[in-house]
């Protein structure tokens, strides 16, 4: 493989690496996604609730994940809360009663960076293609 051939192939999978995670400005919202038969129970007994995904959001942007929760199962409500300082998300859905789950969201890849993706294995198997008949 020649000298440009390899320098295109790292090009193209160093645009699917995932972006460094700067974090949110100021104290950004906690946000849970809540299932809609959460039924509360009177007399002030506290009962936990296990939410569907549990997310970070910057303030005015919960748009995404409203519409990621409109499209879990059943009739789910996203919930936010302003978050404090020094607190984790999840430390502080606990403290209220929201249990986040212990399953991550699948990971999930830009229109950008499937082509991309898609370009590189076409580059690639193109490459191949005419090494193997050159031999």
């Amino acid at each position: 493989m020649n000298k440009l051939a390899i320098a295109t192939v790292f090009a193209v999978f160093a645009t699917l690496l995932p972006r460094a995670y700067a974090g949110f400005p100021g104290n950004p919202l906690c946000c849970a996604c809540l299932p809609a038969d959460v039924a509360q129970t009177s007399g002030g007994n506290r009962t936990t609730v296990t939410a569907l995904f549990c997310a970070p959001s910057a303030v005015g942007s919960q748009e995404a994940l409203a519409i990621r929760c409109a499209a879990e199962p059943g009739d789910a409500k996203l919930t936010c809360f302003n978050t404090l300082d020094n607190s984790s998300c999840s430390s502080q859905l606990a403290a209220l009663g929201v249990v986040c789950g212990g399953v991550s969201a699948a990971p999930t890849a830009s229109p950008l960076n499937l082509a991309t993706l898609a370009v590189s294995l076409a580059a690639v198997g193109a490459l191949l293609l005419h090494r193997r008949r050159r031999a």
